[in-house]
């Protein structure tokens, strides 16, 4: 069979903690023979959620556990949710080769024990030997993904990989060739090949300052070089531990792709919140095309009983997004205007150019708007624990001592201007919206290579900064920038616009944030996680 073929050489080097719950395969065993489900157009939920649960506890383990603020946890969701899928497709091909012995040959049904007698060697290969190969390459092939985020997180200051000799006690000769090479992280070298592209592979990569090999001084390539069947595709841009070309996908019996798409709407529906709106899924054309999920712990926040849930509306010609509370009249400039019912407790968000620019705008508004409208149904504007966040920021924040930034300032020796070192004491309010002024104009002059690199965009970049300036406004309206100054003068202001980037750090983070302000990016997360439903 293809499958023992694929795995041979892996099975051989084997050092996991791997254990399975024989529970798991017996009553998988009797769901089979009683025909609870079809195997053909169904997949037997216990033996997927025990395979996918294997599947996840090694990405956690490769990968590490992410929680919602941290930058890379939407690609952690996507490493468990295409577990999900590899493990319906696994068991969907498990379920049927078991299936296909439950007639003797005269069409009679087997008694259980002989059934269950003849079907062990699968079970044996299917659940304690291969199941046993995916998870030991899953914590390899997870930990790889992490150390390309950062690998591209490090890009600018280490520019180039190096493939690092297996550490294996058996390494396979034909990565040996490949040992010392030297190429930029974003390199087509790296999509050809690469560490992890063999069942249980153990060779690594590091980031290095090294000069690269030259072209003409890599190995030729041949056939032998291609990646495993399953192996395909680099695990931290896929966001995939395993392939398409995976047997269990690729030849997968008819029937299949069927069963896993019914599986995985079940799966998602539990992934994200009933409390969420329908336009927030996936599919979706607000999400289309996107690696963005809405977090389910942030819309189970909302109360959704009548007379206080939440409307939603997306409006593709909007210019702006907002929450309009539940209130007959706002203020609109210098007006008094009134506001029809069906326009209250409504969260507005605008299809503008800012959202089709960052995607980091398109999910962060979501968070901003809809933490407004948790915000009043919970009324934490009002709240000792989000006062006691704020003035504990305002007064680290407001500390005086001496800071040294660069500055460009006119030589007059020279007749140019030119970067100058300067050293003044100031309160750190006011060197970090220094700071964070020069990063503006200093990201918009640079090139949006030099972001894809990093895996974020420029315009990422700037809304981050943005959204940390109009933070800083709302705890010291001489410093950031956002809303105006009158704005922040309306009561309460100051603690509604704080409350919606609390949010947003918590669910959809924000890495200017937390660099330039740590302590407070910290405080903001704990707090919005001290929420219960």
């Amino acid at each position: 069979m293809v499958m023992n073929t694929l795995y041979r050489d892996a099975a051989t080097d084997v050092s996991s903690d791997f254990t399975f719950d024989d529970e798991v395969l017996k009553a998988f065993l009797k769901h089979i023979y009683s025909k609870d489900f079809h195997p053909m157009d169904e997949i037997e939920e216990g033996m997927f959620n025990a395979v996918w649960e294997k599947l996840n506890i090694a990405t956690d383990k490769g990968f590490g556990t992410r929680q919602a603020h941290d930058p890379d946890y939407d690609f952690y969701q996507e490493l468990r949710y295409n577990n999900a899928v590899f493990s319906a497709f696994k068991v969907h091909r498990m379920q049927n080769d078991m299936a296909a012995f439950l007639l003797d040959s005269n069409g009679n049904l087997k008694p259980f024990e002989q059934w269950a007698k003849e079907v062990m060697p699968i079970a044996d290969h299917q659940v304690y030997q291969w199941l046993r190969t995916e998870y030991d390459t899953a914590i390899i092939r997870a930990h790889q993904a992490a150390d390309w985020k950062q690998f591209e997180r490090e890009i600018d200051i280490l520019p180039n990989l190096e493939w690092i000799e297996s550490t294996s006690v058996t390494p396979g000769e034909d990565h040996r060739r490949f040992w010392g090479i030297v190429r930029p992280v974003n390199d087509t070298f790296w999509d050809n090949h690469r560490p992890g592209d063999r069942w249980n592979c153990k060779c690594g990569l590091r980031n290095t300052g090294k000069r690269a090999t030259p072209k003409n001084k890599l190995p030729d390539g041949s056939k032998k070089d291609n990646p495993s069947d399953g192996l395909d595709g680099n695990p931290g841009k896929t966001g995939s531990i395993f392939g398409k070309t995976h047997p269990y996908i690729k030849n997968a019996y008819d029937g299949a792709k069927k069963a896993v798409r019914k599986l995985m709407g079940k799966v998602e529906e539990e992934e994200f919140s009933k409390k969420m709106p329908e336009a927030l899924l996936p599919e979706q054309d607000y999400l289309k095309g996107k690696k963005i999920r809405f977090k389910k712990d942030f819309f189970n926040l909302i109360d959704d009983t009548p007379g206080k849930d939440i409307r939603f509306q997306i409006d593709i010609n909007g210019s702006g997004s907002y929450y309009m509370p539940d209130t007959t009249k706002v203020r609109e400039g210098r007006k008094i205007v009134d506001v029809p019912e069906p326009k209250r407790r409504m969260v507005h968000i605008a299809e503008n150019k800012r959202n089709k620019a960052s995607d980091w705008h398109r999910e962060s508004v979501i968070y901003h708007e809809f933490g407004h409208a948790i915000d009043a149904q919970r009324n934490m504007y009002a709240s000792k624990e989000l006062k006691d966040v704020m003035d504990k920021g305002r007064m680290e924040l407001g500390r005086r001592g001496k800071y040294s930034y660069w500055d460009i300032r006119y030589n007059s020796e020279k007749q140019a201007f030119a970067p100058v070192k300067v050293e003044k004491t100031m309160s750190r309010f006011e060197y970090v919206d220094k700071r964070l002024g020069q990063l503006y104009e200093k990201v918009r002059r640079m090139d949006a290579e030099t972001f894809k690199r990093r895996g974020i965009s420029q315009e990422d970049v700037i809304e981050q900064i943005c959204s940390t300036m109009d933070t800083i406004m709302s705890l010291n309206s001489r410093f950031g920038f956002g809303h105006s100054k009158e704005y922040f003068k309306i009561t309460g202001m100051s603690e509604k616009e704080f409350i919606a980037h609390c949010f947003e750090n918590t669910f959809a983070g924000n890495r200017v944030f937390k660099k330039y302000l740590p302590e407070l990016y910290d405080d903001m997360v704990k707090y919005i996680e001290g929420l219960t439903p």
